[in-house]
This record gives C-alpha cells, structure tokens and sequence, in this order.
C-alpha cells in the first residue's frame, strides 16, 4: 500500500511560540545553524494560526541528489488547522511513498505539535486517537533515525522511485 502521510491532532491550545526554523531543525534533527527553509507563511502563521508548509532542499546537504528527479527536491510538509472550533490541525505530506528524510521529519513533527499544544493525534484517518508516545514507539526507528543517513537512503530511493503526487481534498475519505 501507498505510504501517504497524513495525520490529525485534537488539540487543547491553538498557539505555539516556536521560530520555524528551529523547528526545522529540530524536527529533522539538523545539527547546524545555518541552512536555508523553503517555506509558505511564517513564525506568526505558524503560532498564531498553526499553518505552515515548508521543506529542504537535499542538495544544500549532499551532492548525491544531484541525479535525481527533480520533483524529489522538493517534498513539503504542511501543518493547517482545518476545524478551528473543533481544535483539529491536520499535518501532511505531498507524495505517495515520501523518501525517509521526509518521513522523519512528519512523524517528529507530528509528535512535537502534539506534545506543544496538548492533545492526542491520529495517523489512521481520526479511526484511532492516541498520544504522542505511542506514536514514538511505533515509528521511533525513523525518527531517531541520523539527518544524513536519511538523506543518503533518500538519494537513493529518488534516482529510481516514481514521484506520485496525492490529490489533496478535505471531503475525501482518507487512503490511511
């Protein structure tokens, strides 16, 4: 089955106060201060109405992505609250089967909003709701997993793996 990453959080505050870059950095586990961000919105869209996308350009980290499909330069994460009333903030991705930097950065993104704003989270289409840490246990392997051995093991699923675009709508019922 297609890995299409896409979770849901129910949470119990509708701010952060975090810059976006640290995040970055802290979500792929990036151990320098300075790279560059691709991003839509900034810090205050980002605390004030939890809405933000924004990725990393791999070449900036290694040259091994420099014969790849292109498409795979740009792999973003967005972070929307889709149900302000009802405090739901959905966190997704753009690709069936994203490479492995990306899904490390998904998962620790996912657990660090759950765990900054209060609330449980859902990576089966709001079937099952359940906390951060049982999040960690399921998936702890990628997310600890080091920045640049995912992104050695993400240049080379990209030289051969087929960049599939997901259509995004919100009335769709979710892959899973």
């Amino acid at each position: 089955m297609a890995n299409y990453m896409k979770a849901y959080l129910r949470v119990k505050r509708q701010t952060l106060d975090v810059d976006y870059h640290d995040l970055a950095r802290q979500i792929w586990g990036i151990d320098r201060r300075q790279f560059t961000v691709h991003h839509y919105g900034n810090d205050d869209s980002l605390n004030n109405r939890l809405h933000l996308t924004f990725w990393l350009d791999p070449t900036e980290f290694t040259q091994a992505f420099t014969n790849t499909r292109p498409r795979w330069l740009v792999c973003p994460i967005q972070l929307t609250t889709v149900e302000p009333a009802a405090h739901l903030v959905m966190v997704r991705t753009n690709y069936l089967n994203e490479l492995p930097m990306t899904q490390k950065a998904f998962y620790n993104l996912v657990y660090y909003l759950s765990e900054a704003l209060g609330g449980r989270l859902s990576i089966d289409g709001q079937r099952t709701w359940v906390h951060a840490n049982d999040l960690y246990l399921d998936k702890y392997q990628i997310m600890d997993k080091d920045f640049y051995d995912c992104l050695a093991a993400s240049a080379q699923l990209a030289k051969t793996r087929t960049v599939n675009p997901v259509l995004h709508d919100y009335h769709l019922k979710d892959v899973g």
